[in-house]
């Protein structure tokens, strides 16, 4: 079973706990995707995202969460990659039997 994390953290460097996250998983040799450093330009390459996807059994978006919400990239990335008929509508069979996940964290005190 391929597993993939995709990391969606705009402050990385200051990070504790998803940085620490992100190490880990390095270390256990899980393939792991920053999208921040990836595209900080914001330019996400469709295609390529669409076809990684699609090479993984299970997908972890991993991310802080801002008042609420998560980084603006992950709702980008989501908007621009998760097409109709790719990931919904009549022939959007794409990710069918996969299995996604979400890593959170939250920066302040309980």
């Amino acid at each position: 079973m391929r597993k993939l994390v995709i990391i969606i953290h705009p402050d990385m460097e200051n990070s504790v706990v998803n940085r620490m996250w992100k190490n880990a998983l390095i270390n256990e040799h899980i393939d792991v995707v920053d999208l921040y450093e990836l595209y900080p330009d914001r330019n996400i390459d469709v295609a390529r995202e669409q076809e990684r996807l699609m090479s993984y059994d299970t997908i972890v978006f991993q991310f802080p969460l801002y008042w609420y919400s998560s980084p603006p990239l992950l709702k980008q990335y989501q908007d621009e990659v998760f097409l109709f008929n790719f990931a919904y509508g009549p022939e959007g069979t794409k990710l069918r039997d996969k299995k996604f996940a979400i890593a959170t964290t939250v920066g302040s005190l309980e």
